[in-house]
């Protein structure tokens, strides 16, 4: 059987290293209430980095695809449905960087995916499970470069609003977050 302790430190490491953590996923002990919507809403405004700062740089616009795919995995990875489904949606829409180390944790521990899971969905039922809000995204200053890329994110949920910038990587063909 998977601790609680496993899960609740591969559950900490990839929110710790997603933009928002603390927003989007309480900590409070509270089941998910189930409220959770599954349709996308995010917002954006396209620019590169010179259209923001008035600036000269050598960034590309951000076409419609790109920025659905950024806005995609942020809006999932703040509203992954359920909390026994957070940690595999976590590591989906991540690069690497990020994914790569919480595996590693995960097969020095023992621990599968699918036992992280079904520890969740035990945790859940005995009301220790995390509430997680329904969090609407937005995505402003988008810069890409290369295979790279940043934006402003801002999430508003029922815990407040926060900002930060977001790095993507594009990875596996698709943008996914990466820090």
């Amino acid at each position: 059987m998977v601790s609680t302790r496993t899960v609740r430190a591969v559950a900490a490491s990839s929110a710790t290293a997603l933009a928002f953590g603390a927003v989007a996923c309480g900590s409070d002990g509270e089941a998910d209430n189930g409220s959770l919507l599954t349709s996308i809403r995010a917002t954006a405004v396209p620019q590169t980095a010179a259209e923001s700062s008035g600036e000269e740089t050598t960034g590309t616009p951000v076409d419609d695809a790109d920025l659905d795919e950024m806005q995609r995995a942020v809006y999932l990875t703040m509203n992954p449905g359920s909390y026994d489904g957070w940690t595999r949606v976590l590591l989906e829409n991540s690069c690497h960087k990020v994914a790569d180390p919480i595996w590693a944790e995960m097969e020095r521990s023992g621990t599968t995916l699918e036992q992280l899971e079904k520890a969740a969905r035990l945790q859940a039922r005995a009301g220790q499970g995390v509430e997680l809000p329904h969090t609407e995204v937005s995505l402003h200053n988008v810069h890409v470069d290369g295979e790279r890329a940043t934006a402003t994110v801002t999430a508003v949920n029922s815990r407040g609003t926060q900002t930060q910038t977001q790095i993507f990587a594009r990875e596996d063909g698709r943008w996914k977050l990466c820090s």
